[in-house]
């Protein structure tokens, strides 16, 4: 039996099944994150938390962790295809630059359940109909802001990274890193600019 020839069978194959997995965990997660993040804006919006929307965010949550184990199962994957078929693409920056945001995902997603989620419930039970942050402190909304920025953000670059292949190879992943990361820096400012012209009414 040609093991060399029965590898190179299933090598489009096991390709194949790993690009499904990714792409699925891709679109679990940039749709749960999309929507939890629409729901919790709507909440900072228009002053009025309730239950029924509660019951979606914390559905979604899960829907993120299920996109989020796929995603570590077709990465670990595409690594072990990548080394037996293709050693070449391990060098890949773009990868490493992935890995690196997949991660940071996976420890805000660990914020989201034991920090976010719990929040928003005790808003529903103390403060039902009024503002999402009312009576927190400055920096524990901060926070808040900030987790769910970091989520949003962080499901869609993956996302880009993998349906734009300009990305290979051609540029090195800080440089790829240092745009995430003034991306979501930028974009908590404006956020936190505009919670305070709201607090405030300026």
């Amino acid at each position: 039996m040609d093991l060399g020839y029965i590898s190179t069978e299933i090598g489009p194959w096991i390709r194949s099944g790993l690009r499904l997995i990714h792409f699925a965990g891709i679109v679990l997660g940039v749709g749960s994150a999309t929507l939890l993040d629409l729901i919790i804006f709507r909440f900072v919006l228009t002053r009025r938390v309730d239950i029924n929307s509660i019951h979606i965010i914390i559905f979604a949550s899960y829907i993120i962790m299920t996109g989020l184990v796929l995603l570590w199962i077709s990465g670990i994957g595409f690594f072990g295809y990548y080394w037996w078929y293709d050693p070449v693409k391990i060098d890949n920056p773009k990868l490493v630059a992935k890995i690196i945001i997949v991660t940071i995902l996976t420890i805000n997603a660990f914020f989201v359940h034991s920090m976010v989620i719990p929040q928003i419930k005790g808003q529903v039970g103390l403060n039902f109909g009024t503002h999402l942050l009312t009576g927190l402190p400055f920096v524990h909304s901060f926070l808040l802001t900030f987790i769910g920025t970091v989520s949003a953000i962080s499901w869609y670059i993956p996302l880009i990274l993998g349906i734009v292949p300009q990305f290979n190879n051609t540029i090195p992943f800080e440089i790829i890193l240092a745009g995430y990361a003034m991306l979501i820096l930028s974009v908590n400012v404006i956020i936190q600019i505009a919670m305070v012209i709201m607090r405030y009414g300026i």
